[in-house]
């Protein structure tokens, strides 16, 4: 098996496991609803002190996702890396201040089975600021990576 082949063999072992995840039901929140917002300003309290979000936003067609971190509110980060647009959040709050390495650590495992996106863009709206992390992925396959990633992987 040469490597191309074992690239491929791993990105479909990933994408099965992750799809074989019914059990779990991933909400995406849009952005500019009133309670979205407020929605993970709750979740955040609940928790108390935490180390940051790991979030997925896609668009309505919801073929790409961009997964990032931030350590303030994910909707507050969502609208400025798409302002004014019409795109849909799902996040996960890291404990111990572990957002950055979550995100990294997720990221690479979407490179290296080459799933990531040839257009920096979510249905066809393009991104102001970190939009190099996006994926071809569909948004619960994502939200279940790295729900997995945040809640199961101890970082290091």
């Amino acid at each position: 098996m040469n490597i191309v082949e074992l690239k491929e063999q791993v990105k479909k072992t990933l994408l099965e496991y992750l799809d074989s995840k019914p059990e779990k039901e991933y909400m995406m929140y849009n952005v500019f609803h009133p309670n979205t917002e407020e929605h993970f300003n709750s979740i955040a309290r609940d928790k108390g002190k935490h180390g940051g979000w790991v979030y997925v936003i896609t668009s309505k067609d919801q073929k790409q996702v961009k997964i990032g971190y931030t350590e303030r509110n994910p909707v507050q980060r969502t609208k400025e890396v798409f302002p004014g647009s019409e795109v849909y959040i799902n996040a996960f709050l890291c404990l111990h201040n572990k957002a950055y390495l979550a995100e990294r650590y997720i990221q690479r495992i979407l490179y290296s089975t080459g799933l990531q996106s040839k257009r920096k863009e979510l249905g066809g709206i393009k991104a102001h600021s970190g939009g190099s992390e996006i994926f071809d992925i569909k948004p619960r396959i994502a939200c279940a990576l790295v729900d997995e990633a945040v809640n199961d992987y101890v970082f290091t």
